[in-house]
């Protein structure tokens, strides 16, 4: 397991940056969802297009910046293009993040609830 570090201690200025492309490409409810339905399986453009309701011009910006950031991979066949998370542990941040998020809620119990019962 990775040791916890002090991040402007350990990183440089560019390793810093890139880190926080990483996190910036999260700050998009439409990318968060991407994610969540590219948590079990690898999807075509097509298919996460239908399933999330975007159109595909918006699609293919979102997935540019998630692919930019490392957090999704992508793969062309037959003429489609098919997109899938790069590693695991995003779901695990994301979950991490999630609780960060409960607590921020739990003065307002009834939104509480609700975001409790929901799980990446």
């Amino acid at each position: 397991m990775a040791k916890d570090i002090a991040l402007g201690q350990k990183l440089n200025d560019e390793m810093l940056f890139q880190f926080a492309s990483v996190c910036k490409a999260l700050g998009n409810s439409k990318r968060l969802r991407i994610i969540d339905t590219l948590k079990d399986s690898e999807l075509a453009a097509n298919d996460l297009s239908n399933i999330l309701g975007l159109n595909k011009s918006h699609l293919f910006q979102h997935m540019s910046i998630l692919v930019d950031s490392g957090m999704v991979k992508f793969r062309r066949a037959g003429g489609q293009v098919f997109y899938r998370l790069t590693d695991k542990k995003i779901i695990e941040a994301l979950n991490i993040l999630h609780q960060v998020f409960l607590k921020k809620l739990s003065d307002s119990k009834r939104l509480f609830d609700e975001a409790r019962e929901y799980k990446l």
